[in-house]
């Protein structure tokens, strides 16, 4: 038997008053006067990605240490930014006060640019093509006695079953290990240190010191209470980043 879970979703509010709030600029419950759920996380205050994250894949690691076989369904909305109205997002820059020559080049940006909305639930569509399904095991498993496996479809195309795949920015793997999530982090920090290394002169201990917690560190240790599960592979990785920038004259 193969248990099904998808992934939370933030949802998408639209309003056509350019004074009402932007959707993080609430309290409780509400957002533009519409409910909502407790298990909601985005825009709401206090949540982070990590909690998100954190609630999500420890129920997933409950199911396979009870010897589930967990599928974990990833989705994907189809060009989000053009379903944002953009009168609306031009009228509601210009009532923050932003205005003058960078409004114009804002508008300029979005003039002629395809816009499409959902008027019937304001909501988003699914790209199936981005929609992926995450198989999580422990061991191996006899199908002829847990049964058939599952396959998955999204308006009429069969969602496509993934190694590993970004969720909320972290990538997941069908063993939950991210290993290859550490390796693309490590390979992005130490891309951005040389880069920083070639571009500046200034070799200072408080210059150096500043830039590695202000660009740097941050790469390596987003969503950290997620992923550093303690293999020390893994650790000596993410330590040579900082090891090589250390070692600068």
């Amino acid at each position: 038997m193969a248990d099904i879970f998808a992934s939370s979703f933030s949802t998408v509010y639209a309003t056509g008053d350019p004074g009402a709030p932007f959707p993080h600029q609430h309290s409780g419950t509400t957002i533009n006067s519409v409910s909502v759920s407790l298990d909601e996380f985005g825009f709401r205050q206090g949540r982070t990605v990590d909690d998100q994250l954190l609630l999500v894949y420890d129920d997933v690691t409950s199911w396979l240490d009870s010897g589930c076989v967990v599928d974990v369904v990833l989705f994907d909305f189809s060009k989000a930014f053009d379903v944002v109205c953009h009168t609306i997002l031009i009228d509601k820059l210009r009532h923050i006060g932003v205005g003058g020559r960078l409004l114009d080049w804002i508008s300029d940006f979005l003039t002629d640019r395809t816009m499409r909305v959902v008027a019937a639930s304001w909501g988003l569509n699914f790209n199936p093509n981005k929609c992926v399904v995450i198989r999580c095991q422990r061991g191996s498993v006899d199908w002829t006695a847990v049964g058939s496996l599952q396959n998955y479809h999204l308006d009429n195309s069969d969602l496509s079953l993934a190694d590993n795949h970004r969720d909320l920015g972290i990538l997941v793997d069908n063993t939950l290990k991210f290993h290859a999530h550490i390796r693309a982090t490590v390979n992005k920090a130490a891309g951005l240190a040389n880069n920083l290394l070639k571009s500046t002169l200034c070799r200072s201990s408080d210059f150096m010191v500043t830039i590695l917690k202000s660009h740097i560190r941050p790469i390596l240790e987003f969503g950290s209470t997620v992923w550093n599960i303690g293999y020390l592979g893994d650790l000596r990785l993410l330590e040579s980043v900082q090891r090589r920038w250390t070692k600068q004259p």
